[in-house]
């Protein structure tokens, strides 16, 4: 056999190989296609997984986030009229504008964590809030509607609550917000 032989023969094997392996991973996309409302729901769902791992775990949000694919966006708000620095707003987003997470500071451990979503409403974002709180920690206390109560190692409960922004300077009314925060 000659030596170009050798090559197209494995040329045509390669090439065969690359266009099975083509398949198979487009039909797996196919496979796992998501909705926009799927992705909203995931998005808001991991979103609050990392929050739960950042407040009772203390991981650090730049950790948390980022494994789970959130980019960071830092947001100068400016001065107030009064000539007060307003601080910037230390943001994680999930991909399409499903959900985004804020943290007092991503490179500390976090002293609250909201998450919001403009695409959720306040009753599937309290049943998935519900749902993962359970899931996860089954001694959960529910304080009445959309608020829980969570026994953490430290002692003091971690509070969670489920709102529809309102009035708020940075975020658009309607929007659903989930805040995690311990008492005091």
């Amino acid at each position: 056999m000659s030596e170009d032989r050798i090559i197209t023969r494995f040329q045509r094997i390669n090439l065969a190989f690359g266009c099975a392996l083509l398949g198979a991973t487009f039909a797996a996309y196919k496979a796992h296609a998501q909705t926009f409302d799927e992705a909203v729901r995931s998005n808001f769902a991991l979103a609050t997984e990392r929050c739960l791992e950042v407040m009772i775990q203390r991981k650090l949000p730049a950790t948390a986030f980022g494994q789970a694919g959130f980019v960071y966006r830092g947001e100068n708000r400016g001065v107030n009229e009064f000539g007060i620095h307003r601080g910037v707003g230390h943001y994680f987003d999930a991909p399409a504008d499903t959900a985004h997470a804020e943290v007092d500071d991503p490179n500390r451990v976090a002293g609250i964590c909201t998450i919001y979503s403009k695409h959720l409403s306040p009753a599937d974002a309290s049943a998935l809030v519900s749902a993962l709180l359970f899931a996860q920690y089954p001694n959960t206390k529910v304080g009445g509607g959309a608020d829980w109560s969570v026994p953490t190692a430290s002692g003091l409960p971690l509070l969670v609550g489920v709102r529809t922004v309102t009035r708020h300077r940075y975020e658009t009314p309607g929007t659903v917000s989930v805040s995690m925060g311990y008492p005091g």
